[in-house]
């Protein structure tokens, strides 16, 4: 029997939030909410507001250096347009949940939150329609539509009346289900509805679609509503090809190939059995007619106001200046931070310290001053491009990697976690100077938005 490390759901969740994060919308509804496992994580104020500068640093090319391809500087920016989150459940218990979840996912102090941002919990089923959905960039529905007795108006209400830029479907892929349940054939719950003879995984599943039963109700929706469509999915085992074993969880990505206009609002449309496949047909043709016009009942609402901490500094004219208190501040953290200083090898009134440039970047209030762009930081280190191993004596370690260093005793290297260590590398910020205590950080004052 498989199991998942790290768990199917958790993939899950890191595969929508990657394509969310190359899509950058600023409204995001999610269908089906439940408890609030992805709510959680898409309230939680975003870290980094940009790409980490790579183009100054030719040794830091993914594949080029020691850093694993996942490192945190290769990562994409975090969502930081978004303004409007909603989830939809027709679960009160599973709302209640999801409230607590957000409230617990904002920690045990305000972290710097860029932009103002509402969180909606509407409580009914995704078919009470209602106007505010209309138009929203993206629309999320994980692990949904296999829930749902009568499909027909999934794809007319999401696509077809709510017009959103994005839609992302994940469902499980029923050729899997052997990977799960061997001895049973193909997973542990026979087809409660009786029209096949099939075995899920969940007793609340009305169906599960192969691969090819999913692909093409897709394509024959997003034909039918203007949208193209791709596939992808997370948890596969053995070989990498789908057909030789599927994922685990297989989902689409609808995007909309048109721009809505004044007159794009909540039409009715009728259900469609477009795209559905044939065991389906008997029971999308029973669908009753939803008119528009109603509305979800508000669960639970709330705002997060912008809470930024920002340099006397405001005007581009003080950029220079601005630049200068961000450095005095990373000087300040490491005085308080770094580990203990070493003296250097060759010359006893040197010492050496160093932190991992994380730690300097995940530090509120330096993220705050540099206005959660990590950029801002790497400038006012007034880090150059270096590829001279031997600028520094760091006790003439040869596992140290020279990426960028200045003029005043910082230097961005790439070396091991720890003794023994060599196949962890990590990025750090390493501090050389004289054996005295560093200088104080210029003053700063904070202003919340």
């Amino acid at each position: 029997m498989v199991t998942f490390d790290p768990p199917l759901w958790l993939q899950r969740q890191a595969w929508i939030l990657e394509l969310l994060r190359k899509h950058q919308p600023s409204s995001i509804v999610d269908v089906g909410c439940g408890e609030g496992s992805l709510l959680s994580a898409l309230c939680r104020p975003p870290l980094q507001r940009d790409v980490f500068p790579l183009h100054p640093f030719p040794s830091l090319t993914r594949g080029a250096c020691p850093l694993p391809s996942h490192h945190w500087i290769y990562s994409d920016a975090d969502l930081s347009c978004l303004t409007s989150l909603i989830g939809v459940d027709i679960d009160a218990r599973a709302l209640a949940a999801a409230r607590t979840a957000i409230l617990a996912a904002q920690g045990y102090r305000p972290m710097p939150r860029w932009i103002p941002f509402t969180v909606h919990l509407l409580h009914a089923s995704f078919d009470t329609l209602d106007h505010r959905l209309v138009g929203c960039d993206a629309i999320v529905a994980t692990e949904v539509i296999e829930h749902l007795a009568d499909i027909s108006k999934f794809a007319p209400i999401l696509l077809g009346m709510y017009k959103p830029k994005l839609l992302i479907i994940t469902t499980p892929d029923y050729n899997f289900n052997v990977n799960f349940h061997p001895e049973l054939g193909a997973g542990g719950f026979s087809d409660p509805t009786g029209r096949t003879d099939r075995r899920f995984r969940h007793d609340d599943h009305k169906f599960e679609w192969t691969s090819q039963e999913f692909q093409q109700y897709c394509n024959g929706v997003a034909s039918e509503h203007g949208y193209t469509v791709s596939f992808g999915g997370v948890g596969s085992v053995g070989p990498t090809s789908p057909e030789d074993s599927p994922f685990a969880t297989q989902g689409a990505i609808f995007e909309r190939g048109h721009q809505l206009t004044s007159r794009d609002t909540l039409q009715q449309e009728s259900p469609s059995e477009c795209g559905l496949p044939a065991f389906l047909f008997p029971q999308s043709s029973t669908a009753s007619h939803h008119e528009p016009g109603g509305a979800l009942t508000t669960f639970w609402t709330r705002r997060f106001d912008s809470h930024t901490q920002r340099t006397i500094c405001h005007e581009e004219q003080d950029k220079v200046e601005k630049l200068r208190v961000v450095k005095s501040a990373v000087l300040q953290f490491f005085a308080e931070e770094a580990e203990a200083p070493v003296l250097s090898a060759k010359a006893s009134h040197i010492t050496v310290s160093r932190l991992l440039l994380w730690s300097v970047w995940i530090d509120d209030p330096i993220r705050a001053l540099c206005g959660g762009r990590v950029g801002v930081l790497i400038d006012a280190l007034q880090l150059l491009p270096s590829s001279d191993v031997g600028l520094l004596d760091f006790q003439l370690q040869p596992n140290h990697i020279v990426v960028a260093s200045d003029g005043s005793h910082l230097h961005l290297i790439i070396a091991p976690l720890g003794e023994g260590d060599e196949e962890n590398f990590d990025l750090w910020l390493y501090r050389s100077g004289a054996a005295q205590p560093p200088t104080e950080a210029s003053e700063w004052t904070y202003e919340t938005d």
